[in-house]
């Protein structure tokens, strides 16, 4: 008996250590985009007044071990820090310039197994409406302190053949809450005569979106998923 424990514990042990092998390798498999800032600039555009340019100067990188290719780049204001909403997102008025050489690249950009590209990410947007409100936002460093900073950060959001969605950080993105979330104000009126049921069913809309976001995590986490 004891001879059959311990062939039964030898193996239990050896097909654990090859489940956190094939996790480890479907790990560095999932897909992946990490966006390293190098340097930043915002400003009224010198040659068009009624234009604001933001330039993100930065190395771009597929970090997983397969190949992977970026289809748009998005210009976005977080509304949270779970960055699952938005006050502002598109993608209009991008110029993307690449490095050695020193050439103006088209989307979409293909990526080897780890490799990484200086881009410069330029972006010439309206500085009217929505936008001229966002960047002009300021308040205070911290209370009590006659000091201001701005109160909104402008960032990249990188979408890959997939459709799977990152945040500079390399964090995978529910763009489905995003979206809904994005109407929600829409609902309030329907709440604010009486009727609640339009925002209950949106509120569903939202649980499912998160649901099927932790599924799709959880099987690139073990490799069925890209």
């Amino acid at each position: 008996m004891k001879v059959l424990e311990i062939i039964f514990n030898v193996g239990s042990i050896a097909g654990l250590i090859t489940l956190f092998i094939l996790i480890f390798s479907s790990l560095r498999k999932k897909p992946k985009f990490k966006f390293d800032s190098l340097h930043f600039l915002g400003q009224v555009n010198k040659n068009d007044k009624s234009k604001y340019k933001f330039e993100f100067t930065g190395l771009l990188k597929n970090q997983s071990i397969e190949p992977n290719t970026l289809i748009r780049i998005y210009l976005v204001v977080w509304n949270n820090k779970k960055n699952n909403s938005t006050l502002r997102f598109g993608y209009h008025g991008l110029k993307i310039v690449g490095y050695s050489p020193n050439v103006e690249l088209e989307l979409p950009i293909s990526f080897l197994p780890r490799e990484a590209k200086k881009l410069k990410i330029i972006y010439d947007i309206d500085y009217t409406d929505i936008d001229k409100k966002l960047i002009e936002a300021i308040e205070p460093f911290k209370p009590a302190v006659n000091t201001y900073v701005y109160k909104y950060q402008y960032e990249l959001v990188f979408e890959d053949i997939n459709e799977n969605f990152f945040d500079q950080q390399g964090n995978l993105i529910n763009i489905e809450e995003k979206n809904l979330r994005w109407v929600m104000p829409n609902l309030l009126s329907d709440l604010q005569k009486g009727d609640a049921k339009p925002l209950s069913i949106h509120r569903k809309k939202i649980f499912k979106t998160r649901l099927k976001f932790r599924i799709k995590k959880f099987m690139q986490n073990i490799g069925i998923w890209k």
